[in-house]
Order: structure tokens, then sequence, then C-alpha cells
């Protein structure tokens, strides 16, 4: 049986005040098209991530979902290479691709 890459709930940033910390203090690491990544040490040596798909760039739902779920497998294959880091994604506009987000973890990695 192969191991499963699953996205656990201690894996997410639930806590508005960590996601507005991320938002707003962290300096971005990579922006890329219109996706940006901010990327924070995290003292509870978890990774975690948050994703944020703002309805004002992607305004149906479904797409909105769709973006958040290519976020969450690229990290769920990629998660064992940050370790204890809080990762924030952000969406800044309506061209966003799998690709895209592909590119911008691969680049991640590399920093």
């Amino acid at each position: 049986m192969s191991k499963r890459f699953t996205l656990v709930k201690a894996e997410r940033i639930n806590q508005a005040k960590r996601f507005r910390e991320l938002a707003v203090v962290t300096r971005r690491v990579l922006k890329l098209g219109d996706l940006s990544w901010y990327l924070e040490a995290n003292p509870q040596k978890l990774t975690r991530i948050a994703i944020s798909v703002p309805k004002k760039h992607i305004p149906s739902a479904v797409q909105r979902n769709y973006i958040k779920r290519l976020i969450r497998e690229a990290f769920r294959l990629r998660k064992k290479r940050f370790v204890a880091s809080d990762l924030l994604v952000k969406v800044s506009g309506n061209v966003v691709t799998k690709a895209l987000i592909d590119e911008g973890f691969n680049k991640l990695d590399c920093t």
C-alpha cells in the first residue's frame, strides 16, 4: 500500500490572527503571475498552509474551490520540503493555472 499525501487539520492555518500576521507582517517571498507566496518560520514545528482566493478576483465559487484544491494538492506533494514554516498563498488576479501553481512551488523549493 502506498503512503497517502494527506493534509490534516493541524496543517491548516485557521486562526484569523495568524492569517492576518502572515498577510500583513510577513515579507512576500515570491510573486509569480497572479499568485503571491508568503513564508515564515513556525514556532510550533509544523508545516502549515493558508490559502486566500478572494471573491473579488474569482467570482465563481466553483473556480475558487478548484484553485484552492490545486494549491492544496501542490502543497501536499511538497510539504516535506518546507520544515516548520507557515505558508500563505494569495491570489490577486483571475489567471491562475496548475502550471503556474507548480512553477511557484518549485521555485519556493529553491529558496
